[in-house]
C-alpha cells in the first residue's frame, strides 16, 4: 500500500502527492519490471560478492542502475571454510551462553579449542563448525539436522536455551529446500559422534541414579575438579613462559572438557527424578510443592557466591568507619590494598580474601576473556556489593535463603503425606524420599561445569597477560589489551617469531570490533543469509511483551533496565531488566523481586538461579530493555510468561 508519491517538476525540484485508494494499491511495476530488477540485482550482488544496496528507475521501460554500494547494515553470514551446495542452518553461541556482545579474536579461538565435538583431533586445531561472523559465534546445527532423528531431537533440546531460537530452527529445517540439501550434503554428522560422547555420560547417569547415594555429593565432585584445575596451575607454574607454556596452556583448554564430563552424569539424577515426581502426581496435582523442591538448594557455586556477597555488605554495614572509608573511595583497589592489614577492619579483610580466592576469576561476561576478573578490578563487584546494603536488616539474605529451604523441605513432608495412603503407601514414600533426595543433591551440580571452566579461563587470562606484558616492552604490541585481537594459536608464533604486520592486523581488528558492536547478532542465520523469525506460542493480554516464563509467580514492581550489572545499584524490590546475565548478575536477584530478561530459556543460567531464588522471571523477550523504561511500573508473569507495562 503507498500513501503517497514524488513527482518532478518542470524547472526543477518535485512535490508529493497524497494517493487516491486505488492509486494506493495499484501494482507499481508490471511483472516482467519486477522479474528484470530481480534479476540484475542478483547478477549485481553476486559481481561485488556481497549484499548490495541498489538504486534503479525506469523510463520509456529500460532499466537503468545509477547506484550501487554494499549494504554495510546487514549482519554478516558465517562463512564455512569448505560448505558444499546445502543449507546450513547457524545458531548463536552467544544467545547460548547468554551473552551476545562482540568478543575478540582471542575469545573466539578458546571457545573454538575448548569444544571438541567435530575437530579431527590434531594439536591446536580450531572447531571447524563453530563460525565467526560480526564479532560473534556461530554453531553450524546442519550436521546434526541432516538426521532425521537430529530433526526431532535438537529443536526440543533447543527449546529450553531459546524457545525463539527453537522456533525458527524449526521453521528452516521443515521446508523442502532445506531437507532435499540433507540428502546430499557431506556434513550428515555420523551417529558414532554424538553415541561415542552421550552414551557413556547416560549410563553413567543411570547408575548413579540407581546405586549411588547422592549425599554429598556436590562437595565431592567440587574437590575433585578444584583438584585438577590446582594441577593444570602447577603444570603451567613449571614451564618456562613464552611458547612453551602457552602449549601447555591450550593443551589444558583442548582437554578441560574430558574433566568436566564428570559433572554431567550427576545432573541426570535430577533430571530423571523431577519426571518421576511429576507422574507420582498426575494432572498436576501437588503443582506448587513440586515447583517448591527446587528452592532453596543446598551446593550451587552460585548460590553460595550471592550469598556472601551479602555477608560481605553485613560486615561493611557494621562498621561506619569501613563503610565511609569504602563509599569515599575514588580507587577500590587501592583502598582495599591500604586496609588489608588493619586490624580493626580484620573481619571484613578475611571474608574478602575468601570471596577472592574462591570468586575472584569471574566478572561480567566472562566467557570473553578479555573481560577484567573481580580479583584484577574489585570496583565492579563493590557497585553491586554497596547495593545489597540498602537491605535494612543484617542477615536478610540469610534468613530469605533459609526459609526458602525450609519451604522446600516442608513441600517435601507434604509430598511424602499425600503418596502415604494404600496398600503401597510405604513403598510410594521410601520411592519419593530417594527421588527428592537424589533431586535436591544433584540439582545444584549444574552451575559447577561453568565455574571451573571460568577459573581455568582466569588462569589462562593470567598466561597470555604475561606474555602480553613482554610483547609490550618489545614493542610488538602497542598496549597490553592489544594481545586480544590475535587468537591464541597466532599468539603462539607471535611469541616464537613476530610478524612485521601484526599491529596493523590488530589495528584492523580493533576497527571492526567497533563497528560489531552497533548490530544486533540474530538468534539465528542461514548459509544464504536469511534470518528466520519466531514468535512465542500461546495466548497473551493485547499490549504485553510476550516470552517465556521460566520461574512461577507473578508480581508487580517498579522497573530498573540494567545493561551492565556494576553500572548502577538495584534497590530492594525493583524488578530487573536486562539484556542477557550470567553469574556476575546474580548477586542483584538478592535485591530483585522479579527478573525480565531478552534471551534464554527454561535451563539457562539466570532462569535456575530465579527458581532457586523463589522470584518470578520471564525471558526470551525480544527488545525488552528498548521497549520497557527505568521507573515504568510493571507486572511480570512468570506463569503464562508475559510482561505487561501498568503505569509510565
Amino acid at each position: 500500500e503507498k500513501k503517497l508519491k514524488i513527482i518532478s517538476v518542470p524547472g526543477g525540484g518535485t512535490k508529493a502527492e497524497n494517493l487516491t485508494n486505488k492509486q494506493s494499491t495499484d501494482q507499481a511495476l508490471t511483472d516482467d519490471q519486477i522479474i528484470r530488477v530481480a534479476k540484475i540485482g542478483k547478477e549485481i550482488e553476486d559481481h561485488y560478492g556481497s549484499p548490495q544496496d541498489i538504486e534503479w528507475c525506469f523510463e520509456n521501460d529500460e532499466l537503468f542502475i545509477v547506484q550501487s554500494r554494499p549494504i554495510t547494515s546487514l549482519f554478516p553470514v558465517p562463512k564455512m571454510v569448505n560448505k558444499d551446495e546445502s543449507l546450513h542452518v547457524y545458531f548463536s553461541f552467544g544467545h547460548f551462553q547468554v551473552m551476545t556482545e562482540p568478543l575478540p579474536p582471542m575469545s573466539h579461538s578458546l571457545i573454538k579449542l575448548f569444544l571438541p565435538p567435530g575437530k579431527k583431533g590434531y594439536e591446536g586445531e580450531y572447531n571447524p563448525f563453530i563460525l565467526s561472523a560480526g564479532g560473534r559465534l556461530y554453531v553450524d546445527l546442519s550436521p546434526i539436522l541432516f538426521r532425521r532423528v537430529g530433526r526431532k531431537i535438537l529443536p526440543k533440546m533447543l527449546q529450553s536455551i531459546d524457545p525463539l531460537m527453537a522456533g525458527a530452527v524449526l521453521e528452516i529445517v521443515e521446508r523442502d529446500e532445506f531437507l532435499k540439501g540433507a540428502v546430499v550434503s557431506k556434513y550428515k554428522s555420523s551417529l558414532i559422534t554424538p553415541v561415542k560422547w552421550l552414551l557413556p555420560i547416560f549410563i553413567k547417569g543411570l547408575k548413579v541414579t540407581l546405586w549411588k547415594d547422592s549425599t554429598g555429593r556436590t562437595k565431592e565432585i567440587f574437590a575433585y575438579l578444584n583438584n585438577q584445575i590446582n594441577k593444570i596451575k602447577h603444570n603451567l607454574e613449571n614451564v618456562p613462559e613464552g611458547r612453551d607454556r602457552l602449549l601447555v596452556g591450550r593443551a589444558a583448554v583442548e582437554n578441560i572438557l574430558s574433566t568436566l564430563i564428570i559433572v554431567f552424569p550427576h545432573i541426570i539424577p535430577a533430571l530423571i527424578s523431577i519426571k518421576k515426581i511429576h507422574k507420582m502426581f498426575p494432572g498436576g496435582i501437588m503443582s506448587n510443592e513440586i515447583l517448591a523442591l527446587q528452592r532453596g538448594l543446598k551446593g550451587n557455586v552460585t548460590t553460595e557466591m550471592d550469598l556472601e556477597i551479602g555477608d560481605i555488605a553485613d560486615i561493611i554495614k557494621e562498621s561506619t568507619g569501613l563503610y565511609k572509608v569504602l563509599s569515599d573511595s575514588l580507587d577500590i583497589g587501592t583502598t582495599l590494598k591500604s586496609i588489608e592489614n588493619m586490624e580493626r577492619y580484620s573481619a571484613f579483610n578475611e571474608e574478602w580474601k575468601r570471596f577472592i580466592n574462591l570468586y575472584g576469576f569471574r566478572g561480567v561476561g566472562e566467557i570473553d576473556i578479555s573481560k577484567p576478573r573481580w580479583q584484577e578490578k574489585p570496583e565492579s563487584i563493590f557497585k553491586v556489593i554497596m547495593g545489597n546494603m540498602k537491605e535494612d536488616s543484617s542477615g536478610s539474605h540469610r534468613v530469605h535463603y533459609n526459609n526458602l529451604t525450609k519451604e522446600a523441605e516442608e513441600a517435601a513432608e507434604r509430598l511424602i503425606a499425600f503418596v502415604n495412603t494404600g496398600l503401597f503407601g510405604k513403598y510410594r514414600v521410601k520411592k519419593l524420599k530417594h527421588l527428592i533426595k537424589d533431586y535436591r543433591n544433584s540439582l545444584p551440580l549444574r552451575e559447577h561445569g561453568k565455574y571451573f571452566l571460568m577459573k581455568l579461563f582466569g588462569i589462562i587470562r593470567e598466561v597470555i597477560l604475561e606474555e602480553a606484558k613482554i610483547m609490550l616492552s618489545d614493542n610488538i604490541i602497542d598496549e597490553i589489551d592489544d594481545v586480544w585481537f590475535l587468537d591464541y594459536n597466532e599468539l603462539i608464533e607471535t611469541v616464537s617469531n613476530p610478524l612485521e604486520d601484526v599491529k596493523t592486523i590488530i589495528n584492523i581488528r580493533k576497527k571492526d570490533m567497533d563497528f560489531n558492536r552497533g548490530m544486533t547478532p540474530p538468534r539465528v542465520i542461514t548459509s544464504d543469509g536469511e534470518i528466520p523469525v519466531a514468535k512465542h506460542k500461546g495466548e497473551f493480554p493485547e499490549g504485553s511483551l510476550p516470552g517465556a516464563g521460566v520461574s512461577a509467580g507473578t508480581v508487580e514492581g517498579i522497573a530498573h533496565v540494567l545493561m551492565d550489572p556494576h553500572s548502577e545499584v538495584l534497590d530492594p524490590g525493583e524488578i530487573l531488566v536486562a539484556p542477557f546475565t550470567d553469574p556476575a548478575w546474580t548477586p542483584l536477584f538478592i535485591n530483585a523481586s522479579a527478573v525480565v530478561i531478552e534471551v534464554g530459556g527454561l535451563m539457562t543460567h539466570g532462569s535456575v538461579i530465579a527458581r532457586e531464588y523463589g522470584i518470578p522471571a520471564v525471558v526470551s523477550i525480544e527488545n525488552a530493555t528498548k521497549l520497557i523504561k527505568t521507573g515504568q511500573r510493571i507486572r511480570v508473569n512468570g506463569d503464562l510468561g508475559f510482561v505487561e507495562v501498568i503505569e509510565e
